[in-house]
C-alpha cells in the first residue's frame, strides 16, 4: 500500500520537516526527525520476537511479516481480487498440472480423481532475479567462497552477518526450489507441514529416512548437547519426483488428483532456499548466536533484514537487488478504482524503503502511541485491531470525534478463521485412549467438555457479538462449507429442534456423559479423586488475560473438573505443540 494511504494519525510537524526541515524535535517522540522523515514504516510487535524465521518451519502469523517480505515462493496471491486468484511471484507462469494414469497415458484436464495416478506440475522460473546480497554468496577472484571457513575467533563476535565486510549474490534457479523441499526432511528442522505433505509427494518419505540415517552419522562422536552442527548437506540427494531438468525450469510429481497442491506453491514452505546459506550458518560458533535462518533469512524477496535485537526490535531494509518488474496491479474488484485502490497503478514495488518493528508488551501504550503518530500500524499482522477503535467510538464520542479528525480509516472485511481447544491425542486421560473401552471413555469426556464449554457466552462477553460458534473445521465464507449439510451442525455438542433452532445441549447431558466417562460429578469413580485437567495457554498471564482464564475455569467448575491453567509465551507454547 503507498505511504501516503497507510493507517495514520495526522502530524503536523512532520508535514513542515518535509516541506522546510524547520520543524524541532516532536515532543515524546520515539523517533528523530531524520527518521521521521523517511520513508519508514513504523508498527509495533506484541509480546517475543518471532522464533522461527526458517520458512520450513515458520506457520505463525506473528513471523509471516518477515518471511512474506524476504523469501519468496513460486506463487502469490493477486493483491486486489476477491475470491483469491494465484498468480506467478518468482513464476514466470500458473501452469496446469499434467495428469496420467497408472499407465503413463495422459489424461484430460477434467479427468475422474480416481483415474489420475500422478499430477505433473512443470513450472517455469522468471530469469534474472537475484538474491539479497548476503556474506554466504561471497567469492574471491578464483571463485572460492571466502566466509565458509571463518575461524571461530570471528563467529564468536559476530552478531549480525550483514556486518561481515564481504557480500555477494546469485541467481535464482529452480535447484533453490529443489533443495527447498528437500529440507522437509531435515531431522534438525521440525515442519509443521511434513506429515500432510509426506503422503502427496512420492518420494519425500524415502528421502526423510536417508537424511536422517546421514544425519546420525554427522552426529555419531558429538555431543547430544552440541549445537553446531556438521553441514547437512541435502544436494548430495536425490528427491524422486522433484527435479529441475533445467536451470529454471522446476518439475514435481503429485501422488494423484490434488487440486490444492498450488495454493501450497504460495506458502513459504517451499520458499527457495540456497544450499550457500545452510553451509554458511552451519560453522562452529554461528549456533551459540543464535546465527541461523530463523533469525537471519536469506532470500530474493522486496526486503532483508538489518538489524535484529531480540525482543527489542527488528528492522527490514529495501532489498537493493530486488527486481524492478514488480508493479502495483492495475485491476481489481469492481468499485476499487472510486476508493482510490488503482491510483498507483503500475508503480514499481515496494513503496516503503524500511519496516521498523518494536516491541510493546502492554496495549494501553501501544494504542496511545499510535493515536499520537509514533506508529504507523497498531499491529502489522493482525486485521482486527479495528475492531477495538470501533467498540470505543460506539462508547465515547469524544473518542469518535478524536478517532475521525486523526483520519483514521476502518475498511471492513470478513476474516475467516477459528478458535478451538486442542486434545493431546497423546495423553492417557482425554487423548485416544490405548483400548476400545478406554477410548469410548476419553470421548464422552472430550464431548462433555465441549457441551459445557458455553462459546456463545464467550462470543458476547470477549468478542462483542463479532463471532459464531463453530459446527465444524470449515468457517463461513471458506469453500466446502455447508450450513445446510452436516458441516454446518455439530449433533455431539447441539439439539436441533423441530423448527430448526440449533441450541447447545444442556449441562446435564454433559454431566451424563462425564459420568459414563468414568468421573461422576467430576471425581474418578474408582479413587474418588478430582478430575484435574491441565491447559498450556499460549500467553503469559497478565491482567489482559486473566478474565479469559478466569472464564475457561468456570467452564470446568460446572462439571466439577478443575482446570490447572499453565499460562506461558507464545514462543515457548510453540515447542509445547
Amino acid at each position: 500500500m503507498d505511504q501516503k494511504r497507510l493507517l495514520t494519525s495526522a502530524v503536523g510537524c512532520l508535514a513542515a520537516v518535509l516541506m522546510l526541515s524547520s520543524c524541532g524535535p516532536i515532543p515524546n517522540s520515539v523517533h528523530s526527525i531524520k527518521e521521521l522523515s523517511s520513508n519508514t514504516l513504523f508498527t509495533p510487535f506484541s509480546g517475543r520476537s518471532p522464533k522461527h524465521l526458517d520458512p520450513t518451519s515458520s506457520y505463525s502469523s506473528d513471523e509471516t511479516p518477515f518471511t512474506y517480505s524476504i523469501y519468496e515462493p513460486l506463487y502469490q496471491y493477486h493483491y486486489l481480487k476477491r475470491p483469491y486468484q494465484l498468480i506467478p511471484r518468482t513464476a514466470a507462469a500458473v501452469p496446469a498440472p499434467i495428469f496420467l494414469d497408472k499407465e503413463g497415458n495422459v489424461l484430460p484436464e477434467d479427468a475422474p480423481a480416481d483415474k489420475v495416478a500422478l499430477s505433473i506440475y512443470e513450472i517455469p522460473i522468471k530469469k534474472g532475479i537475484l538474491f539479497a546480497p548476503h556474506p554466504a554468496f561471497a567469492k574471491d577472484e578464483k571463485g572460492n567462497y571466502v566466509n565458509h571457513h571463518l575461524s571461530e575467533e570471528v563467529t564468536k563476535k559476530l552478531r549480525n552477518p550483514l556486518d561481515l565486510p564481504n557480500k555477494g549474490t546469485r541467481e535464482l534457479v529452480a535447484e533453490d526450489y529443489v533443495y527447498a523441499i528437500k529440507r522437509l526432511t531435515n531431522p534438525r528442522i521440525i515442519s509443521p507441514i511434513y506429515g500432510t505433505i509426506v503422503s502427496h509427494l512420492p518420494g519425500l518419505e524415502k528421502l526423510a529416512a536417508q537424511v536422517r540415517e546421514y544425519d546420525k552419522q554427522l552426529r555419531a562422536n558429538l555431543p547430544a548437547s552440541q549445537r553446531d552442527l556438521p553441514f547437512l548437506d541435502l544436494r548430495k540427494f536425490e528427491l524422486e519426483g522433484v527435479s529441475a531438468p533445467e536451470s529454471h525450469l522446476l518439475r514435481i510429481e503429485v501422488k494423484g488428483k490434488y487440486p490444492q497442491f498450488p495454493n501450497w506453491l504460495a506458502m513459504t514452505f517451499f520458499a527457495p532456499i540456497p544450499w550457500e546459506a545452510e553451509a554458511f550458518y552451519a560453522q562452529r560458533g554461528m549456533a551459540k548466536n543464535n546465527l541461523s535462518l530463523n533469525y537471519w533469512p536469506v532470500g530474493t524477496g522486496p526486503y532483508q533484514l538489518v538489524e535484529s535485537i531480540e525482543n527489542r526490535r527488528h528492522v527490514m531494509q529495501r532489498n537493493p537487488l530486488f527486481r524492478k518488474t514488480e508493479l502495483y496491479p492495475c485491476e481489481g474488484e469492481p468499485g476499487d478504482k472510486e476508493k482510490g485502490y488503482l491510483e498507483d497503478c503500475g508503480k514499481p514495488l515496494p513503496f516503503i524503503d524500511r519496516i521498523e518493528i518494536s516491541a510493546e508488551k502492554e496495549s494501553v501504550p501501544l494504542r496511545t502511541k499510535f493515536l499520537q503518530g509514533y506508529y504507523d500500524s497498531p499491529q502489522i499482522e493482525r486485521l482486527d485491531n479495528g475492531q477495538g477503535f470501533l467498540i470505543g467510538m460506539a462508547d465515547s464520542k469524544e473518542k469518535e470525534e478524536e478517532y475521525k479528525n486523526k483520519k483514521l480509516q476502518f475498511p471492513k472485511v470478513i476474516e475467516d478463521h477459528n478458535t478451538y481447544f486442542g486434545f493431546n491425542w497423546l495423553d492417557p486421560v482425554i487423548g485416544e485412549g490405548a483400548t476400545p473401552e478406554q477410548k469410548e471413555k476419553n470421548r464422552k469426556l472430550r464431548q462433555a467438555i465441549a457441551i459445557a464449554m458455553d462459546w456463545e457466552e464467550y462470543i458476547q462477553i470477549f468478542e462483542k457479538g463479532l463471532a459464531t460458534p463453530a459446527h465444524g473445521p470449515l468457517p463461513p465464507g471458506l469453500f466446502g462449507h455447508n450450513p445446510e449439510g452436516s458441516a454446518g451442525f455439530n449433533p455431539y455438542v447441539y439439539n436441533k429442534l423441530e423448527d430448526g433452532t440449533v441450541i447447545r445441549k444442556s449441562l446435564e447431558e454433559a454431566k451424563t456423559l462425564l459420568a459414563e466417562a468414568g468421573y461422576p460429578d467430576g471425581r474418578n469413580l474408582k479413587t474418588g479423586k478430582p478430575l484435574v485437567l491441565s491447559l498450556d495457554f499460549q500467553a503469559a498471564a497478565s491482567p489482559g488475560t486473566k478474565a479469559v482464564l478466569d472464564w475457561y475455569q468456570k467452564q470446568f467448575a460446572k462439571l466439577g473438573i478443575q482446570l490447572d491453567i499453565r499460562a506461558t509465551d507464545y514462543n515457548r507454547f510453540q515447542d509445547k505443540v
